[in-house]
């Protein structure tokens, strides 16, 4: 974990992290003024609030399909073992 402190610092490391990124990255912003850079962070925030909001409830979607796709397999193999 390394800390920026500005925008000259921060816009190019949370790029190259997003770049390099496999799964996630986790970014955290204090806006400290409310110019353009504050509203900027703001936004941000409320964006990554929104896709973390979006990505749990795929991820229970996915699971809850998961599990009735196994339920609906273990039922047709237990109809053919029994033919």
């Amino acid at each position: 974990m390394r800390l920026l402190r500005d925008a000259t610092e921060n816009y190019p490391a949370w790029l190259a992290a997003m770049e390099k990124a496999e799964r996630s990255i986790t970014i955290e912003s204090y806006i400290l003024a409310d110019d353009e850079v504050g509203r900027l962070g703001g936004a941000l925030e409320r964006m990554r609030a929104a896709l973390k909001e979006s990505r749990d409830q795929l991820e229970a979607r996915v699971t809850a399909r998961t599990a009735q796709v196994r339920q609906l397999l273990g039922k047709l193999i237990t109809a053919q073992e029994h033919e």
